[in-house]
């Protein structure tokens, strides 16, 4: 709790924190009274003064880590018209700093029940291919199978001509052939975990946030496991990418962020 999340300025709230902790813990416990949730630990209300989301997210993130959480949870707001372009400020800063791997639920997604079915969305990259092995300790304990997915987008300029049109279809074919290839290689790693996983390749005809959602719900599965680009463009290719898939899902998407928290879901995690 912050004032920045309850639009009250600092100076009212900090001289009386102790009537803001005692109403926010009050409505915890009300909200929280007919969940049935086992293994739901007692709420906790952090309060720090704060003007920035950054500064709320980084707190929560060294709260999560000191607590050993495998995850956070979060919900984004956005629902419908212009709303729909953007996810809400914590959230959307949230998936940019936090070091603790990420579940964003948004306002369409739905009670998956048992997670049976994982659908990984990837680059191929290093990054992907070194958080797999996260997700795949995560599919083992839970009994689900894997979808390793790969879109082959179309070259951005397309050269007129017959020959230049040939010489395109040839590089695609390339381009998933090799895909074909490396994703391979995951489902062997896959198959030392004793996970069942099969490969999706296919060309990317439009947006790629909307062939990932789209593929999502052709095959009913119940969470979307993704790993965001990091790196210098890292706000930017996130933006581009994974909140774009976050805000069309209609089903939960795990962000499985660098291995900075070495965090693992499980049965027995604790969630901040």
């Amino acid at each position: 709790m912050t004032p920045n999340r309850v639009n009250v300025p600092a100076e009212l709230i900090f001289p009386h924190v102790d009537l803001f902790f005692d109403q926010a813990q009050k409505i915890l416990d009300r909200k929280l009274k007919s969940v049935k949730l086992t293994g739901l630990q007692p709420p906790q209300v952090l309060v720090r003064p704060s003007y920035t989301n950054k500064g709320d997210v980084e707190d929560l993130d060294r709260y999560a880590i000191k607590l050993g959480a495998d995850l956070i949870v979060a919900g984004t707001h956005t629902r419908t018209g212009a709303a729909r372009f953007f996810l809400g400020s914590f959230a959307e800063t949230l998936l940019l700093y936090s070091r603790t791997p990420i579940v964003v639920i948004g306002p369409k997604s739905k009670a998956p029940g048992a997670i049976r079915h994982i659908l990984f969305p990837t680059d191929l990259g290093t990054d992907s291919v070194q958080e797999f092995d996260r997700l795949l300790g995560f599919a083992k304990e839970y009994g689900a199978k894997v979808t390793i997915a790969h879109f082959v987008q179309q070259p951005l300029v397309v050269l007129p001509g017959s020959r230049a049109l040939v010489a395109e279809q040839k590089f695609t074919q390339l381009q998933l052939l090799a895909a074909e290839k490396r994703a391979a290689a995951l489902v062997v790693q896959a198959r030392k975990y004793g996970v069942a996983a099969k490969v999706w390749v296919s060309e990317c005809e439009g947006s790629m946030s909307e062939e990932i959602t789209d593929l999502a719900r052709k095959l009913g599965v119940q969470l979307i496991a993704m790993v965001p680009q990091s790196g210098r463009l890292k706000a930017t290719l996130i933006g581009s990418m994974a909140r774009q898939v976050v805000r069309a899902a209609d089903r939960p998407v795990w962000l499985l962020h660098e291995s900075k928290a070495k965090a693992k879901p499980s049965r027995r995690s604790k969630a901040a």
